[in-house]
Order: structure tokens, then sequence, then C-alpha cells
């Protein structure tokens, strides 16, 4: 994948990606340059933290239920404060 392509992708200016690699440390001549998978990744992390995303991180499914061998535990149940309004 080149930088623009991915700017396309994210919706953000190529300018902006140039200048999140240099600032990184990161070799870049243009906006044509090709991305490796590690500064592709550096990149949507960069643009998710500018935007004040969280990164997508794999979760385990609560459907999944427990681990072979692994205790089921009950949720914890809070009761809503009665002198709340």
């Amino acid at each position: 994948m080149r930088i623009y392509q991915l700017a396309e992708e994210v919706r953000i200016s190529n300018r902006v990606l140039v200048q999140l690699l240099q600032d990184n440390g990161v070799d870049i001549s243009s906006h044509m340059s090709p991305l490796t998978p590690e500064e592709e990744e550096l990149l949507r992390n960069s643009v998710s933290e500018i935007r004040g995303e969280v990164p997508e991180e794999p979760v385990k499914a609560a459907a999944e239920g427990p681990a072979p061998g692994e205790a089921a535990t009950p949720g914890r149940v809070v009761a809503p404060d009665a002198g709340a309004p």
C-alpha cells in the first residue's frame, strides 16, 4: 500500500501521513512511497489517536463463556443509589 492510498482510506491528508512518518524517524520522500506493514500500522494507530479513537483489539466475546477448566463467575449486580435523583 502507498501513503496516498492509506490517506484516502482513512480520509486524512497524505501530507499529514508523510509528516507523521517523518516525525517517527521514517525516511519518506513523497506520498507515492510504499509502506511496510509496520509503517501502515503505525499510521493507523496515530490517526486513531489523533481522532480520539481506541485502537481495535481482539476482545473475547462474552457469549463464548469460560475457557475449559475455568469456573464461571456470575456478573456483579449493583443496586442503584437510593439517594440518586
